[in-house]
């Protein structure tokens, strides 16, 4: 289903799990290039992404045409880049919002910048990964031509970004007793934390970062206690805080009932803030998913960062009275009409 298939446009076989090669061969496509200004697209090999809408119509787009590339990111990774820019509703507002982000910072790409925005520091954030490397070209400047190197990834030190970041650890909902030490404690004279009033540290934690927390509460048995009964709120605000170890609002709507259950929320009446939320801290932390997620919201965080520094010179900003430009007023309605398009 594509002008040019080529085997390297694929992962090689046996690579990858059937979950893993659907995740990383499905993107969401978002801008006014998308019918309906986001949408899921699969990608069908070479230069083109497909999909189909609810009614009887294939949609094919041309991801690099013209010297830019369409602005398509991985399911998980459209999540995150809309909760950092406050969009995960679905309106009109949200959608002129994501729309603007390739107009205020600039297109993707192409060849060996695919889909990265300009002037986005990727490898200065998180873990500081150049992935450009990774993209070889049959024929430069043949639009669509290049294509990405799984094996060499594989290989490499970053194999570990192979991993589906949308796969969260189980939320324990209680703590487990077993794994609570005794309150018979003994505290050395020279301890110059627990031999002060239990007030103290709880009004020291909030200003630990996650590192810090974790390793002071781990120094003790006392401590330990208390991080798996008194201070597991702190853990909570530790996690909320972080933004990245939470699911995203349709991560959580298109998850299963069952898998639903063993998701951690925001929602205290599903995820009570006695839970073992000091546990789920530890395992957010632990598997290779969610260090591909923590890598992710980094990339994210930076976009809206150059984003939220452009738009005030940009003729997309809002005035402080509320005045619009012609090119703001034309994207919005041109994203209305479109929108129309998503429900049909």
């Amino acid at each position: 289903m594509s002008a040019n298939p080529l085997p390297e446009h694929f992962p090689p076989q046996g690579m990858l799990t059937k979950q893993q090669y659907d995740y990383f061969n499905t993107g969401m496509g978002i801008g006014t290039t998308v019918m309906g200004v986001i949408r899921k697209l699969v990608y069908f090999s070479g230069n083109m992404f497909g999909g189909h809408k609810t009614i009887a119509m294939v949609i094919s787009i041309v991801w690099e045409s013209y010297g830019v590339t369409v602005f398509i990111a991985h399911v998980a990774c459209a999540d995150l880049l809309r909760r950092a820019f406050s969009c995960e509703e679905l309106n009109v507002a949200n959608l002129v919002t994501l729309c603007q982000i390739t107009e205020v910072i600039g297109t993707c790409g192409i060849g060996h910048d695919a889909g990265r925005l300009p002037f986005v520091d990727y490898e200065g954030v998180g873990e500081k990964i150049d992935l450009r490397k990774f993209w070889h070209d049959h024929a430069p400047g043949d639009e669509g031509n290049n294509f990405f190197d799984w094996k060499a990834l594989g290989q490499s030190k970053y194999s570990w970004l192979i991993n589906r970041p949308d796969v969260f650890p189980k939320f324990p909902a209680k703590v487990d007793a077993n794994r609570v030490p005794s309150e018979d404690f003994t505290i050395g004279e020279n301890d110059v934390i627990c031999n002060k009033p239990m007030d103290v540290l709880h009004a020291l934690v909030p200003y630990l970062p996650a590192r810090s927390y974790a390793m002071l509460v781990s120094t003790c048995r006392q401590l330990r206690y208390h991080a798996l009964t008194t201070l597991q709120p702190h853990a909570r605000n530790i996690v909320i805080s972080l933004v990245w170890p939470l699911p995203t609002r349709n991560e959580y709507k298109a998850a299963s009932k069952d898998v639903r259950s063993i998701m951690a929320s925001e929602d205290m009446a599903v995820s009570p803030a006695d839970a073992d939320w000091y546990m789920y801290l530890s395992r957010v932390h632990r598997t290779k998913g969610m260090r591909v997620r923590r890598w992710i919201w980094s990339s994210c965080q930076e976009i809206k960062r150059v984003y939220d520094a452009k738009l005030p010179t940009s003729p997309f900003v809002i005035t402080e009275e509320g005045g619009k430009s012609k090119q703001r007023k034309e994207l919005e309605a041109k994203v209305a009409q479109m929108f129309k398009m998503y429900t049909m």
